[in-house]
């Protein structure tokens, strides 16, 4: 949340630098279009008295040369100032491109942290589904030699279809949830529904990050917005 904030920060000084850099490219080129008319009355002078004033432009040529001096002053300044401003731009871009450089370097460790989650979660379910098998082979052992059973008790299983191997599989998944808490149970939701969506593999590695990142981002946040209770 706080790199989004600050992105958004950044993004808005960027809009409007580019708005100041508008107005002062403006500035330019309004001067840029005095002085050339102050150069083609300079060029084209017409008819002029002795003291230098030109009738066809009804003004003097010492007043459009001080004018044409003023503005090619100005113009250098304002050039000037335009140049900053373009640097500055840069400078807020070269900040953009660390963020969103940092907000991937986030979404990689948010994925590798994960997806260690996900193989623990494996691991445990392995160990807890060999620890049955193993209770239910030393049950069925102590049952043989009390002589309670005189036929084996494990009988040969059938093939599940996929409705019940789809049922297996969510009562798995719900027994694992229950272990776990807060974000990372929303976590490892977010995986389980990751490999639903076929999310899996090394060619969705990046779109499986992406929409575990985002969901989780999205629960963070109503969890925030959620009312807090008074004590």
């Amino acid at each position: 949340p706080e790199a989004s904030d600050n992105e958004g920060r950044t993004r808005a000084a960027l809009a409007e630098q580019n708005r100041l850099i508008d107005e002062q490219a403006s500035r330019v080129k309004s001067l840029q279009e005095k002085i050339a008319g102050y150069q083609y009355v300079l060029a084209n002078p017409g008819w002029t008295t002795g003291d230098g004033f030109m009738i066809n432009h009804l003004t003097s040529v010492k007043t459009v040369t001080e004018g044409l001096s003023q503005a090619t002053e100005q113009l250098a300044v304002e050039q000037s100032r335009l140049a900053q401003m373009q640097e500055k731009v840069q400078s807020i871009q070269d900040v953009l491109a660390g963020l969103e450089d940092r907000r991937v370097a986030l979404i990689r460790q948010q994925a590798a942290e994960q997806n260690k989650v996900y193989q623990s979660m494996l691991v445990m379910n392995g160990q807890h589904t060999e620890f049955n098998r193993l209770l239910g082979l030393g049950n069925e052992l102590l049952q043989q030699r009390q002589g309670l059973v005189n036929v084996p008790l494990r009988l040969p299983q059938a093939t599940l279809d996929d409705k019940q191997q789809s049922a297996l599989t969510k009562t798995e998944r719900e027994l694992a949830l229950s272990r776990l808490k807060g974000e990372e149970k929303e976590r490892a939701r977010l995986g389980y529904a990751a490999d639903d969506l076929g999310f899996v593999g090394d060619s969705y590695q990046e779109a499986r990050q992406r929409y575990i990142s985002n969901a989780l981002e999205a629960w963070r946040n109503n969890e925030a917005n959620k009312p807090k209770s008074r004590g």
